[in-house]
């Protein structure tokens, strides 16, 4: 039996809310991006073209940390060329079955390692993990002919099947995952597709690249007829819309283009696997990049790859992300270079193609005569830059229409006009005719020396919050070039606390934007959520509530004499009368409500009131003179389960209005009744009504001398409230599971063969066998999340109940779900964060990239954190909890990923006070890996968590 997950209540605080990218002290805001009351805002131009979502790119679409693979197998450093015996271990691992996706790790203890030839990896799921890029780590040492250290690759290529989809919009925008077709005929969610944006020669020459020529030979930029392909996921299918799960990253525009897409298969690429915690040391050379190199690593066909924590010194071309390629992390990669590169092309360090590819931290130094990132032809992003850092050249897509980079948050050095810190720019004839090189592209919030931005026909490129030199720009085969969009140059903008577009983007996208407030539990809350109020009685019930309100209020006027002696004369009267009352409610949500009533009546009024949620009041209103008056009942409703009902209340108003002159009156009043309920510990609204009521009298006197008429109201209405529960109310189940460890078998690791559901506890942690499988002696729970569930510490009582009423269940049979719908899911709410079909083992508890927890049937969502950026902090940095809720409980805090798996639990205790530090380290001691984490703490039999990103 699953627990249920988790009501989203922790706070973090104390903490610096740190970026990296400086200081948002004096930042501007962009006029492209900005944010929204939940989410971020995209200015669009004219075709509804936009700055796309950067936040897919990475490991597993951005925001997954990288894993920690069990340790296979372990190679020491011998005398001599090593590549053999490491490869030999690879192979060794490589023959290992996959489970949950991985075979195991490699792992170079530390020392030099002398390589002489390639090391290769072929398979998925296996990792290279050295000890150390630092002193006293693993080092591998390269030496004789040149050579490239390190294949990472997958075999085959893009199978294309069926028959392909053709778009049908005249127009589709860049930024758009939504857009319709021909016939979606043989095509399904979950489908994988290729979308083919054709190359024509109306294009072409609308790019003014159909006249290159170079040493009088006509150059090529893009050969008219092929296709420009993009690697995408069918996530929704409406009639003939589909919608997929990663933006466009260029616009199709059927005046010079025709779109297309069609499912493939591409069953040689390889996945889950990555290179990490070691040196490279190469010799230095200066020779032309035509000639063999000493290479760092090459990747390709590779999907969820990663490369991290390494340190590179004096290689060239060093890193290359070839087709193929998706989702993939660099992060803390370091190429050092000792001797200037002085041939006339320069060779590149990280050199992207593919999409969905994020560098973070890396950095290129002493590249003088080096490219520090170069986009290749056609790599379709979203590809990012994140701190990244280069002494001199910086990002330049370098060639043949690369759309969707993004530089964020960097420091380039440039190397003046022709080597600037970003070049988004047209190389008209240089390199056989490489043209332009970028399209939908960002600089945002970088510095360098210079900056060249150019936006190409029909295209943007923008440099936001950029702070260096603008270039001038220039003409290509006789065309004067446009100059780029820039917004705010030499002032960094920001997106509320965050100065990352990338960040801001993946916050809002795992819906961490939503909510503004953050109250501690009993405090006063200003969120205001839509969902709907539903009141929950036991059984059917009826309530009687009566309500009598006795007001009096009395005006005198004093009319201008007309005449002597029989004057006559009008005169007016604006009484206003104030009530201020306080309204009890029993609300399972935070509520707004607003009610007006406006009635013009000179004997009898019916008024009808209409509240935003479950509760619909009908108010018959019978005064006894003319004016109108609505009462308010106070009246408290304390459900003891639950159920769904309508009250209907009926409300009869008496008046007595006494005048002590003759006249006539006429009274108009307009009624405004706003409430706004507040949180309270235990679910209760408190508001305070404040009803403004204005009549005018206009009275006609006839004077015989000086008068004085007083008019005197009595105003005693009463109410009477008879709701009727409709329909009876269902009881929930309510079930109380004890899971101690006593009388739950321990793991065993010699081959013992799990079934599926079957619970066992592991270092004080229960688990629950979610693949039937037999053990083996590193399998345990906690290192293999694709087998077992972590069910939580032992004697952790969770509580499940019934599914909850009017939502529905979700359902693992391959179901289509969208942004935004909610299901439950035992006795648990749950929103759509990410539109995708579902598969039978994607509950929403273990699935948290998918579905955010709103909490128990009936509960009010509290705030969620946003992601926390931890800018280089040292060992053991640490976050601070606030747990009011937890004080003097025996607490067991836990961090995990986003697939639940364990990372590490912290043992509190008794806390004697609110707050807890928490470290950001992982079992072994280990700084936490860039990612998106959950903290969770169990406390007094209950469960919360929260979200938290960290990036180095």
């Amino acid at each position: 039996m699953r627990p249920p997950l988790i009501q989203l209540c922790l706070r973090v605080m104390a903490f610096s809310f740190l970026f990296l990218g400086g200081s948002s002290a004096g930042a501007a805001t962009s006029a492209w991006v900005s944010m929204g009351t939940c989410g971020l805002n995209y200015r669009t131009d004219a075709n509804g073209n936009r700055i796309i979502d950067y936040s897919y790119a990475g490991y597993h679409g951005g925001g997954a940390a990288l894993p920690v693979v069990v340790v296979e197998a372990t190679v020491t450093p011998v005398a001599g060329n090593n590549s053999a015996n490491i490869q030999a271990a690879i192979n060794a691992v490589s023959a290992r079955p996959l489970v949950g996706g991985f075979r195991g790790a490699v792992l170079l203890q530390p020392g030099t390692y002398s390589v002489t030839s390639p090391i290769s990896i072929t398979a998925s799921g296996v990792i290279l993990r050295g000890s150390g890029s630092g002193t006293g780590g693993t080092q591998l040492s390269m030496s004789g002919a040149a050579f490239n250290l390190f294949a990472i690759t997958g075999s085959g290529n893009y199978a294309a099947s069926g028959t392909p989809m053709t778009m049908t919009a005249s127009y589709a925008p860049v930024g758009t995952i939504t857009f319709t077709v021909n016939s979606t005929a043989g095509y399904a969610v979950g489908d994988t597709v290729l979308v083919r944006r054709l190359v024509t020669q109306a294009w072409v020459d609308l790019m003014n690249m159909n006249n290159l020529v170079r040493n009088g030979a006509a150059q090529t930029w893009i050969g008219v007829g092929s296709n420009i392909e993009t690697d995408r996921v069918i996530t929704a299918i409406n009639g003939n819309q589909v919608t997929l799960d990663v933006p466009l990253t260029d616009s199709f525009d059927a005046n010079y283009t025709a779109g297309t897409i069609v499912h493939y298969s591409f069953n040689g690429r390889i996945s889950e696997t990555g290179l990490e915690h070691l040196s490279i040391l190469a010799p230095a050379q200066n020779a032309n990049i035509s000639t063999p190199q000493y290479e760092a690593m090459n990747m390709g066909n590779v999907m969820n790859g990663w490369v991290q924590d390494i340190a590179v010194q004096d290689t060239d071309n060093s890193f290359s992300v070839g087709g193929g390629t998706k989702e993939i992390t660099f992060s803390g990669v370091t190429v050092t270079h000792t001797t200037n590169f002085t041939q006339a092309a320069g060779p590149a360090d990280f050199a992207y193609s593919g999409t969905q590819t994020l560098f973070e931290n890396c950095a290129s130094k002493g590249n003088t005569g080096v490219w520090a990132f170069v986009g290749q032809a056609e790599a379709t992003g979203p590809n990012v830059m994140l701190n990244c850092f280069s002494d001199a050249r910086g990002l330049s897509p370098h060639q043949r229409w690369s759309t969707g980079s993004l530089a964020d948050n960097c420091q380039f050095g440039g190397g003046g006009t022709g080597t600037p810190g970003i070049a988004y720019s047209n190389r008209c004839e240089d390199g056989s005719g490489q043209g332009w090189d970028a399209g939908w592209s960002v600089g945002w919030n970088c510095t360098s020396s210079d900056f060249q931005i150019l936006n190409p026909p029909g295209t943007l490129n923008w440099a936001i919050g950029c702070i260096g030199t603008e270039d001038a720009p220039g003409s290509c085969a006789g065309s004067a070039e446009v100059q780029g969009t820039y917004d705010s140059l030499g002032t960094h903008v920001t997106l509320g606390s965050y100065t990352s577009l990338y960040l801001a983007q993946l916050a809002a996208r795992q819906g961490l934007l939503c909510h503004t407030a953050t109250p501690t539990r009993g405090s006063t809350s200003t969120n205001t959520p839509t969902r709907t109020v539903t009141l929950t009685e036991t059984n059917t019930a009826t309530l009687t509530k009566t309500k009598t309100n006795t007001s009096t209020a009395s005006r005198t006027a004093t009319p201008s004499l007309t005449a002597t002696p029989s004057p006559t004369g009008t005169s007016s009267a604006t009484p206003t009368l104030t009530h201020t009352r306080t309204m009890t409610m029993t609300e399972t949500n935070t509520v707004t409500s607003t009610k007006t009533n406006t009635n013009t009546s000179t004997n009898t009024a019916t008024n009808t009131c209409t509240n935003t949620f479950t509760s619909t009041h009908t108010a018959t209103n019978t005064p006894t003179n003319t004016s109108t008056n609505t009462p308010v009942d106070t009246a408290t409703v304390s459900p003891t389960n639950t159920g769904t009902s309508t009250p209907t209340a009926t409300l009869t108003s008496s008046y007595t209005w006494t005048v002590t002159s003759t006249s006539s009156a006429t009274a108009t009043s307009t009624l405004i009744r706003t409430s706004t309920p507040t949180l309270s510990p235990t679910g209760m609204a408190t508001a305070t009504l404040t009803l403004s009521y204005t009549p005018t009298f206009t009275a006609s006197l006839t004077w015989t001398a000086t008068s004085t008429p007083t008019w005197t109201r009595t105003h005693t209405p009463v109410f009477t409230a008879t709701p009727s529960l409709t329909p009876t109310a269902t009881v929930s189940s309510t079930a109380t599971v004890s899971l101690p460890c006593a009388g739950i078998p321990a793991w065993n690791g010699n081959f013992v063969a799990y079934s599926l559901g079957q619970e066992v506890s592991d270092g004080g942690e229960l688990y629950k066998c979610i693949q039937a499988h037999t053990s083996e002696p590193n399998w345990e729970p906690p290192v293999v999340p694709a087998l077992w569930q972590p069910l939580g510490p032992c004697g952790f009582t969770p509580t499940v109940s019934s599914s909850c009423p009017g939502i529905p269940a979700w359902n693992g049979n391959f179901v289509a779900y969208s942004l935004g719908q909610e299901v439950s899911d035992e006795g648990e709410l749950y929103k759509c964060i990410q539109a995708h079909t579902s598969e039978p083992n994607w509950e929403p508890p273990v699935v948290p990239a998918l579905w955010q927890a709103l909490g128990p049937c009936g509960s009010t969502p509290t705030a969620v954190l946003a992601p926390v950026v931890y800018p280089n902090p040292a060992m053991g940095s640490a976050v601070t909890l606030a747990m009011p809720q937890a004080t003097s409980a025996n607490v067991t805090v836990g961090i995990y990923t986003v697939s639940l798996r364990m990372v590490r639990t912290i043992q509190a205790g008794n806390l004697n006070s609110p707050n807890l530090v928490v470290t950001l380290i992982d079992k072994s001691g280990v700084n936490l890996a860039n990612g998106l984490y959950y903290f969770v703490i169990q406390a007094n039999g209950r469960k919360w968590t929260d979200k938290v990103l960290v990036l180095r």
